[in-house]
């Protein structure tokens, strides 16, 4: 996902289970030159917004 996304341009990642999951994933995002835009939650589940910068 990190090769597809362009320059700028967002990353949408959902159907994450909320908690220890959506945690892990966004650090591994933002360690790897994503800004965390959004985070949405419904119940159990969650949807993250990133940018790459």
């Amino acid at each position: 996902l990190e090769r597809l996304t362009a320059q700028n341009g967002t990353l949408i990642l959902s159907g994450l289970i909320h908690g220890d999951q959506t945690t892990s994933i966004a650090d591994r995002f933002t360690s790897r030159g994503f800004s965390l835009m959004q985070e949405e939650q419904e119940k159990e589940w969650s949807v993250l917004r990133f940018i790459k910068r």
